[in-house]
């Protein structure tokens, strides 16, 4: 008597093999708009040191039309790029929800959770002060 055998494929896994391994470089890459809101904020600041030493103290007006310029201009890359590299890690958290590595898409989404948490902890603390 023969064995009967069945043509099952590969079983369907939510995870594989590799799925954990790179867990924190995940996690710093969902961490990246804030990296890059930090380094905007830092060079906007170290440019304002550097206006405020180059021009007089007499040329007062002119200093803050210069500083006026750099901080909207700051703003204005600050608002672009986290907008761009949030729209960059939620199309690399689509991606690896397609490809089915589910730990990888909940390292990204507690990753941009603490990123918005972070960026909106300022916000929740001027509105807390503001009431008292």
């Amino acid at each position: 008597m023969k064995p009967e055998t069945s043509n099952v494929g590969a079983p369907i896994t939510c995870t594989d093999q590799g799925d954990n391994s790179g867990v924190w470089f995940i996690l710093l890459q969902g961490l990246t708009p804030l990296a890059l809101l930090a380094i905007i904020g830092l060079a906007i600041l170290a440019l304002i040191m550097l206006i405020r030493f180059l021009i007089d103290p007499t040329r007062f007006l002119v200093e803050q039309l210069i500083f006026a310029i750099v901080l909207i201009a700051g703003l204005a890359l600050a608002i672009i790029s986290y907008i761009l590299t949030v729209k960059r890690v939620l199309r690399q958290i689509d991606t690896w929800l397609q490809d089915g590595h589910t730990t990888k898409v909940m390292v990204g989404l507690v990753a941009l959770a603490l990123v918005a948490i972070i960026t909106a902890f300022p916000v929740i603390l001027a509105l807390l002060f503001s009431l008292v």
